[in-house]
Order: C-alpha cells, then sequence, then structure tokens
C-alpha cells in the first residue's frame, strides 16, 4: 500500500488545500530519505580486537561512496596507487585494479564493467561501497562478517602470513607460487648448485605447511627452518637457471627453477632428513683448515703502478709470502697459495684453485690506486652487488684483468640474473665473508695505523665461485708514495701480516665453536 492510497481526501475541499495535501506524499519521502542517510552515513569498521572505526559514507546521486585507501588501511590490506595511474587492491591471488572514472575494473583475471565508476577528489579514492565490500568479502585473507542493514564490518586478520606452497612441474624445471596475505620482505638465496633458500622476516606460516611436501614424483623437495623464517628447497638435478617473478600486487611469489635433468644428478634425497637438516649437518661439520692466499695480478698483469714505478703484482706477492710464513709460525693450519711467483693466473681458475685443493678461507691481496696521491688507508670487500659507486667502480677496475686472458669472452656481464648464477657456491658464505672482512680492517689498523676504510661489498670475478668465506682486501693505496714506500718494506709488510693473522685466530676460533 502506498502513503498515496492511505490518504482518503475528500472531493469538498478547496483547490488550494487539495494541492497541498497532494504534495504530502513526496515531501514526507523526501524527510524520510534524509532521516535514513542521516543515521547511515557511515561506516564502522572493527578490526581484531581493536575498537570500531568510523568511515564517512559519501553519496553522489543515488550512489553511496567509500575512501578505498583508508579501509584498506584499517583492514592490513596493500592499497596501491602506481605510476600508471592505476589504483590496486592487493588482495591475495586476486588484485583489484581501478583507474579513476574508469568504468571497468580487473579483479583477478576478469574484467568487470562498473555501473558506478569509481573517481578521485582531494586526492581520496572513492570506490561504490558495495562493490569495495563485496570485493573484501570473497577474497580477504581474513574472515569479514559484513552486515548492510546496520553498515558494519567486522574483519579477523589471517592466522597466518604464508597462506599456501605450490609446486608444479614445467616442461624445463618446476614452479613455486607461496601466496601471502601481504606483501612481506622476500629474499632468493642460491645455497649451492642444487639448493635454494627463500628467506621471509617476520612471518607465520599457515598450520601444516611447514610438514608439506610436493607430490614425491616431482624433482625437488623443500623443508622448513626450525624458525620458520626459511623455506630451502633441494632439486634432484643441477639448477641451470632461477627465475623470480614477485611478490606481484595478488602477493604471489613465483619462482622457477630451470633444472639440467641431462646433466649431473646429485645422490639420492635423504627421506630421513628434511632439506633443512642436510644443510645443518654438513655446515656443522665444515671447520676453517685450510687458507689458500691468492696475491692479485702477476705475470703480464702489473696490476696497478706506483709513482716510482713499483707494480702492484710485486707487492702483493711479497705481502703474500710473508702472511704465508706467519700463518705457519702461528698456527697448525695449512696454507697453499694461486701463485708464489711472478706469473699470471686467470681470474676464474683462482677460486677454482680453492675449491679444487678444498679450501677453507680465501684471501686476496691487492693493493689499490686512484688519482689522489694523498688518500691512505685499507679496506675490505666481500662479494655482493655493490651498494657504493665507489665499491661498483673498484670492482669494475679489478675485472678489467681479465683483458690479459686468452678466454676474456668466456666471462659474462654481471647482471643481476648472472651475477645470482655465478654467486651460488658463495652466497653460503656471505655472513662469514663480511664477519671476516670486519675483523680483518679492525686487527690490521691496530697492528699497522693504518686508516680503516671500512667494509664494502661488490661483484669481484676473482671471488665468484669460491666455496668458502672469501674477501678481497685492499691493504693500501700504491698511488700513495708514502704507502707504497711503506709495502716495499719487511717490516711493515710483516705488520699487515701480524693484523691478518690476529683477524684469522678469532674467526676459526668463532667458526669452530659457534653451532652452525
Amino acid at each position: 500500500m502506498t502513503v498515496m492510497s492511505c490518504l482518503k481526501v475528500p472531493s469538498s475541499l478547496p483547490l488550494p488545500a487539495m494541492k497541498i495535501i497532494q504534495v504530502l506524499p513526496v515531501v514526507f519521502l523526501l524527510f524520510a530519505d534524509c532521516f535514513a542517510l542521516h543515521d547511515h552515513n557511515h561506516w564502522s569498521i572493527k578490526r581484531d580486537d581493536n575498537s570500531a572505526s568510523i568511515i564517512p559514507v559519501r553519496r553522489e546521486g543515488r550512489t553511496e561512496y567509500v575512501d578505498a585507501s583508508a579501509i584498506c588501511q584499517m583492514l592490513d590490506l596493500d592499497f596501491v596507487h602506481d605510476m600508471n595511474e592505476q589504483y590496486i587492491i592487493c588482495l591475495p591471488r586476486t588484485p583489484v585494479l581501478m583507474y579513476s572514472s574508469g568504468s571497468f575494473a580487473m579483479v583477478g583475471a576478469d574484467i568487470i564493467h562498473l555501473s558506478s565508476p569509481p573517481f578521485e577528489s582531494e586526492n581520496i579514492f572513492f570506490v561504490e561501497e558495495k562493490f569495495l565490500f563485496d570485493l573484501i568479502y570473497r577474497y580477504a585473507p581474513g574472515q569479514v562478517d559484513l552486515r548492510y542493514d546496520g553498515r558494519m564490518l567486522t574483519y579477523k586478520s589471517p592466522e597466518a602470513d604464508i597462506l599456501s606452497v605450490q609446486c608444479i612441474e614445467e616442461e624445463t624445471g618446476v614452479r613455486y607460487e607461496i601466496v601471502m596475505a601481504r606483501n612481506y620482505a622476500v629474499n632468493v638465496i642460491p645455497l649451492d648448485s642444487i639448493r635454494v633458500a627463500i628467506e621471509f622476516k617476520d612471518v607465520r606460516i599457515t598450520p601444516g605447511l611447514t610438514s608439506g611436501f610436493p607430490d614425491e614424483n616431482l624433482p625437488v623437495r623443500h623443508s622448513w627452518s626450525q624458525d620458520s623464517s626459511s623455506l630451502i628447497i633441494q632439486s634432484d638435478y643441477l639448477i641451470g637457471n632461477i627465475h623470480q617473478m614477485g611478490p606481484d600486487k595478488g602477493n604471489t611469489l613465483t619462482l622457477r627453477l630451470s633444472l639440467l635433468k641431462n646433466g649431473f644428478a646429485p645422490r639420492a634425497w635423504d627421506q630421513g632428513k628434511s632439506v633443512f637438516d642436510e644443510i645443518q649437518d654438513a655446515m656443522d661439520s665444515w671447520k676453517i683448515d685450510k687458507i689458500v692466499i691468492d696475491p692479485g695480478h702477476g705475470g703480464k698483469d702489473p696490476g696497478a703502478i706506483g709513482k716510482s714505478g713499483v707494480y702492484e703484482k710485486d707487492l702483493v706477492l711479497a705481502l703474500g709470502l710473508t702472511l704465508r710464513k706467519t700463518i705457519k709460525s702461528r698456527f697448525r693450519l695449512e696454507v697453499v697459495m694461486t701463485r708464489d711467483d711472478d706469473f699470471f693466473v686467470p681470474l676464474k681458475e683462482r677460486t677454482s684453485f680453492a675449491n679444487h685443493v678444498d679450501g677453507k678461507l680465501f684471501i686476496s691481496l691487492h693493493l689499490n690506486s686512484i688519482t689522489s696521491t694523498r688518500t691512505r688507508g685499507a679496506e675490505t670487500y666481500f662479494l655482493a652487488p655493490a651498494k657504493t659507486k665507489s665499491a661498483m667502480k673498484l670492482a669494475l677496475k679489478e675485472n678489467e684483468v681479465i683483458k690479459y686472458e686468452e678466454s676474456k669472452f668466456d666471462y659474462v656481464d654481471l647482471t643481476e640474473e648472472n651475477y645470482i648464477l655465478l654467486s651460488m657456491a658463495q652466497s653460503q658464505f656471505v655472513k662469514e665473508s663480511e664477519e671476516f672482512a670486519a675483523l680483518v680492517q679492525e686487527k690490521v689498523a691496530l697492528r699497522t695505523g693504518a686508516r680503516d676504510r671500512g667494509v664494502d661489498q661488490a661483484a669481484f670475478y676473482v671471488l665468484i665461485g669460491a666455496s668458502m668465506p672469501a674477501i678481497l682486501f685492499e691493504a693500501g693505496f700504491i698511488s700513495n708514495p708514502d704507502e707504497a714506500k711503506k709495502f716495499g718494506t719487511e717490516k711493515y709488510r710483516q705488520k699487515v701480516a701480524d693484523g691478518l693473522c690476529d683477524a684469522i685466530e678469532i674467526f676459526v676460533n668463532s667458526s669452530s665453536s659457534s653451532e652452525r
């Protein structure tokens, strides 16, 4: 029954009164609509045990909108406004892409026509309330209780940050898809030629994932570390390539491993142990008992040349021989050198030799050189992508040695992808290399009084491939006449060697006593 039908209008009323009575229903409906809007002009958003927050509703015509960014922030959902002017709600596996005033939205892989396009006003992105809340109800990782009658949304956050791990076999290898509640910090680290670690920071895992393994017929296995911070993947074959995609806007990290199935197959998988346990066992039995000293340059490669005409290759060889003698006199450690005379050794063969002799610590000796004749001091590098321009320049200069090699065209450019592949053997020793580098800087400065120029990192060819902690030590500046003169004396070289041995002693003792 309508309002009009409820009103009995006497036919005998004067014409003006008839007009007033006829418009009363319209006025009544307008007032009713206003009161309804006043009572429901906001949404209450409650997350977990927090108190409810209020989100205003904005009406445009007959459509009601809400602030998408504010709601996502309240629910701890990633909301992105990118350089392509896309507004993206990062829901697991189902990112929602919208444009201001755009009539279409992409929900996952589906294109949806919007009857009420979103719009931007005063740096706020407004989305039609029903469209937005229906998306959250269907795709948000937590539990959603949605009540339109009272405009109340209650959200319980997911119990885990890592929602699922799926391994899929492909023609050339496998694909891992790891779905997260939101984008968390992820670090993919090749451990060696058959193992890869995926490190997460401060995340919780869905119960049951820690014991979940891929199908036993797949050519890979995986295991979570004890603190659930690393997912370690082991392949039955050599890993030919690693390609990381994401985490994308759907909070999915995709990791593709190409496997060299026609190549070397490692020993059979030990079903009684997790991958993490096997790696831990191997590291527990690992101890430093052999040191490889690598005097840089040599033979046809003079290295840097000092103002007096002295060659870097000669000074670092003399330092290396002093260091070998000092190590043997102080420790019961075996010492080998990549060269103990003036001959040329290609960069690749230096770490290859160190691995062949089963070295456990690799020290490459160099002297720095720049245009300034006043710069002085020592600095130590470990293998990792350069973070500073000075480190990058030094690595480029040291890597120029390949111009003396007949096989110089065998070296690939150190792009990010090539770097990951080439540095697999060294990647598991990055932390130890950095720790040893810091010890070297501290102890050499104490013994010599040389300026401590600190520890840095860069992609040096000479360190690539070393299956042990490895450093490149720039003991001083040959371009500084005073420092070059010091290195020409046995007394100063002995001080440097003593400092290096002090660092070796602490590092060896800590490595043998620590639980790896």
